[in-house]
């Protein structure tokens, strides 16, 4: 159901609305030190709404009702073609482990593009969402993502199949601290975590030369419990 390897113990039910929801674990990979020290393990994930294709396939995206957590007017708001440059400059000032990230891409010219999240400033660490266009997969590049407090030295990379529909990709990415979740055009899922070791790993960047932006918003997240 995810190509992430952190969606575990999905559970099911049908809503009042008739929405057929799923309710995940996002389960962490600390070790049993940093459970203990913390005082807890692991997370609920972002309850899932399932559809049927018109290919028969399931999809999946986060519920509507995230939107509330949205905490004041988007950080950034592009509604028109955008080169990558140009997107990235406005992305330039945005930082932070609580966002929603919605984006559209057209591919272009390029063989893989995608956002990187949880970056620091030289690049040093970043967790990397990337649609591979020669392959026809989507996957998370976690190979820079740190791994401080996990009992994996190298989360390594996940990736599985995604058809594009005239090679436009739209991404809806949530972030809440270790936790990422990542929806590709309502049809297949990510969900992972990252541990940066810096405290300035929280910058969202774009890549893929030959690629355009058409569309991206980004709005900080509050708190579920607030």
């Amino acid at each position: 159901m995810d190509y992430g390897d952190h969606f575990t113990g999905p559970s099911g039910t049908v809503d009042d609305k008739g929405r057929s929801l799923v309710f995940s674990i996002a389960q962490d990979r600390r070790t049993e030190r940093a459970h203990y020290d913390a005082g807890w393990a692991h997370n609920a994930g972002l309850p899932i709404e399932l559809s049927m294709r018109p290919d028969g396939d399931l999809g999946f995206r986060p519920v509507e009702e995230v939107s509330r957590l949205h905490d004041g007017e988007p950080l950034l708001d592009i509604t028109a073609p955008t080169s990558l440059t140009d997107a990235n400059t406005r992305l330039a000032g945005i930082k932070g482990d609580m966002l929603h990230i919605k984006l559209t891409m057209e591919r272009g010219s390029a063989g893989a593009f995608g956002l990187d999240v949880l970056r620091s400033p030289g690049d040093e660490e970043r967790t990397r969402l990337f649609y591979d266009a020669p392959a026809g997969q989507l996957g998370v590049d976690r190979t820079r993502s740190g791994n401080n407090s996990s009992a994996e030295p190298n989360f390594g990379i996940h990736k599985g199949p995604l058809t594009l529909s005239n090679g436009t990709l739209t991404l809806d990415v949530f972030l809440d601290r270790s936790v990422i979740e990542a929806y590709a055009n309502n049809h297949k899922s990510i969900t992972t975590r990252a541990y940066p070791f810096r405290q300035d790993s929280l910058g969202p960047r774009l890549f893929g030369d030959g690629s355009t932006v058409e569309s991206m918003t980004v709005w900080k997240m509050g708190s579920m419990t607030d």
